[in-house]
């Protein structure tokens, strides 16, 4: 059978599944009663089906399960990356007096001005490895 309900280590019913050269442990914090354990091993007869038949869906079973992160559908696109210039926007704010001193801060604005944001100004952040930015 490709899906078997055992006991865990903690005496909770788990679900063994064996598909696809894989093998995992997924918990369901049930008690290992006889009304548990009989409707475990239900649900086991329904998911060992989809693995016979192959149209077993791991994530569809066990969203938070020991493996979702390999069924996971990729994101289709994702959430646009702060500019350095977007980042630079916020960040100086806070460099005025009493935070910095007003020449220092005056220094951070004109360098950047002049060096920084006209060369890399629009890159996003993540092509320079940092992710967005709360």
């Amino acid at each position: 059978m490709a899906c078997r309900v055992k006991i865990n280590r903690h005496g909770n019913l788990a679900f063994r599944l064996y598909w696809n050269n894989l093998e995992s442990w997924e918990e369901s914090e049930l008690p290992n009663t006889p009304e548990n354990d009989k409707f475990l091993s239900a649900q086991a007869v329904l998911i060992s089906r989809e693995i016979k038949k192959g149209v077993f869906d791991y994530f569809k079973w066990f969203p938070e399960g020991n493996k979702a992160h390999l069924f996971r559908p990729a994101a289709e696109e994702q959430p646009a990356s702060l500019t350095l210039r977007q980042y630079y926007e916020e960040w100086i704010k806070d460099k005025i007096p009493p935070f910095v001193k007003k020449r220092r801060g005056a220094k951070y604005h004109s360098h950047f001005k002049a060096y920084i944001l006209p060369l890399h100004g629009d890159i996003p952040l993540r092509v320079y490895g940092v992710s967005n930015i709360a």
